[in-house]
């Protein structure tokens, strides 16, 4: 039986949750789910997923439990991936009056945590910050890269203040350089799931689903954004017969990328089939003999997608980009591989191998859920935030 702690009162400070989709979202409900099992108490203040809605206060629940107070602030437009949400910062100060938290739990990157920095109520307790991805790599747009110049005297502002700040990979933490100036309070703990949930209902004939039962079936599921390296892994196909791809997810890129399939001629074994609900997603994982994540470049912080495919005993491909928690994720557990990121020609390899190699897919199952049982079950990542929060609670006093 877990140790409870009725103590804490953590307010977490994020940009969405769902039903915006995106795996820092997703994270943020499941990790909230943990941490009020073990008498953790909770709210969260994000902003709404959608421009112009009225601010609005709920209670969160998963899974049937109720596990946060939760405040979505009005957005009126977004710039550069930023929601604009000018009431935050009073929102925020008003909801903390009232939960009295002990301590704040900062998710970046999310330019409304720098309203923090004028907090009255909450300059006086510990700050988190749960460092989820940089904000440019050297492939981020020249937009985003002129903006960074005055983002990151705030970030820094922020990390200074910081009582304990929470890495998601060790590769990640070695190569951020806007944490080498705080590697003493930095703490890495992976990113968890609970695991998969069960939908026993029979999918409608409409549903996609994978259409050749003979072929190597590989899945992606995520933003269609120009980091995922899409084009590599539909060429890659493209190379390689009896292998079937199926991309779930909506982006900037779609249009692009069913232009490529097109160009290809490989519509037959290649679809995009657009977003899919939670329900879909679960068995299109099942079905699936592997997962492929082609990513590109260090905006794929950690890759919790391969963590939701390993749980399902779904094996993963990753790209080993230097300085990502990718190939940290897989490691050496024999739940997936990795290729070099853009290389078409070691993908179709490694994808013709699989198609070949049944027993090398079957025994790659087992790792896959093992490594998950073993390293990012989020019970288990709850107990060790816990313990930072515990830290930062030392430090402050």
């Amino acid at each position: 039986m877990p140790q409870r702690d009725s103590t804490i009162r953590v307010l977490h400070v994020g940009k969405y949750l769902p039903p915006f989709a995106g795996g820092i979202e997703q994270f943020l409900v499941e990790l909230m789910w943990a941490c009020a099992e073990i008498g953790i108490r909770q709210a969260a203040v994000v902003h709404h997923h959608e421009c112009r809605l009225p601010t609005r206060f709920e209670s969160l629940r998963f899974s049937g439990t109720a596990v946060a107070e939760v405040a979505r602030v009005r957005i009126w437009s977004t710039l550069l991936y930023a929601p604009i949400a000018p009431a935050f910062g009073r929102e925020l100060e008003s909801f903390a009056e009232v939960f009295k938290p002990d301590l704040v739990h900062v998710h970046m990157p999310n330019a409304s945590a720098f309203w923090l920095l004028r907090s009255r109520v909450l300059a006086k307790i510990p700050w988190v910050v749960h460092w989820h991805a940089d904000v440019i790599d050297g492939a981020s747009l020249s937009a985003l890269a002129q903006a960074y110049r005055v983002y990151r005297y705030l970030e820094t502002a922020l990390l200074s203040r910081a009582a304990r700040i929470i890495a998601t990979s060790a590769p990640y933490l070695a190569t951020s350089a806007p944490l080498q100036p705080w590697q003493s309070k930095c703490r890495v703990v992976p990113l968890g799931l609970k695991g998969p949930r069960s939908d026993v209902s029979a999918p409608p004939d409409s549903e996609p689903r994978f259409a050749d039962a003979t072929a190597l079936r590989v899945l992606f599921v995520g933003r269609l954004s120009r980091y995922k390296g899409l084009e590599y892994l539909i060429r890659a196909v493209q190379r390689t017969p009896g292998v079937e791809l199926v991309v779930a997810g909506t982006g900037e890129a779609h249009t692009r990328l069913a232009a490529l399939v097109e160009s290809c001629g490989i519509g037959p074994r290649v679809r995009l089939v657009g977003y899919v609900a939670e329900g879909l997603k679960n068995r299109l994982m099942t079905t699936a003999d592997v997962l492929c994540l082609p990513s590109t470049s260090r905006h794929e912080a950690f890759g919790l997608v391969l963590v939701e495919a390993m749980a399902r005993e779904t094996p993963v491909i990753a790209t080993s980009v230097r300085g990502s928690g990718m190939s940290w994720v897989v490691g050496q557990s024999g739940a997936g591989w990795t290729v070099d990121p853009g290389s078409t020609v070691q993908l179709a390899n490694l994808l013709a191998w699989l198609r070949d190699s049944p027993a090398i897919r079957k025994a790659a199952r087992g790792a896959a859920l093992d490594n998950f049982r073993t390293r990012f079950q989020i019970g288990d990542v709850a107990q060790e935030i816990r313990r930072v929060y515990r830290e930062a609670l030392r430090t402050h006093c």
